[in-house]
């Protein structure tokens, strides 16, 4: 976008992402009203350096309503990491706030426009808990890792589980007995 008017022009614009690194040379053509329509040709030069952006964590699901009952643990689940940040590579490991969900793997890698991302298990432990202190809560977090710069992330994948424990039904087979003593 040229400036007209005396003097110097400014140019500016945008290159796409995935635009390689390296020099590209371009060619500015001015015609010159003072000179009798003199055409004139500038070379410059723009260097394109590597992606700076911060990688950013996007996650196919957040949200997992699970069911157990007493004594027993619900299905794994299953969640793709991938990074939603314009250009780059996100590293990635995973923590839980509670002892009974843990994910498999706890880290690694995705670039961006890698689909469907990497798989996460997403694995339950729940046997020892009791429907009395139902519903229970855990939060896992995917958090970006820096590698080799001084990247910040733009923000972590927090990943919510809301688990209900049931307790187990009463059997067809299960007797019901009433003690009563009696004294003389």
């Amino acid at each position: 976008n040229p400036v007209a008017g005396s003097g110097l022009s400014v140019l500016s614009g945008t290159t796409a992402p995935e635009t390689p690194s390296g020099n590209y040379p371009l060619y500015i053509t001015g015609t010159s009203i003072s000179k009798a329509l003199a055409v004139h040709v500038d070379t410059v030069t723009l260097v394109v350096g590597g992606c700076v952006a911060p990688p950013v964590v996007g996650l196919s699901q957040d949200v997992f309503n699970v069911t157990a009952e007493e004594g027993s643990s619900p299905a794994d689940e299953l969640v793709y990491v991938t990074n939603t940040a314009v250009c780059g590579t996100l590293y990635w490991e995973v923590t839980s706030d509670q002892p009974w969900v843990t994910a498999d793997p706890a880290s690694g890698s995705v670039d961006v426009g890698e689909t469907p991302g990497d798989l996460v298990t997403l694995m339950f432990n729940t046997a020892s808990l009791t429907a009395a202190g139902s519903p229970y809560t855990a939060h896992v977090q995917v958090m970006p890792v820096t590698v080799g710069k001084d990247i910040s992330a733009d923000e972590n994948g927090v990943i919510t589980i809301t688990l209900t424990i049931t307790e187990p039904p009463v059997s067809e087979d299960t007797v019901l007995v009433s003690h009563e003593i009696a004294y003389p």
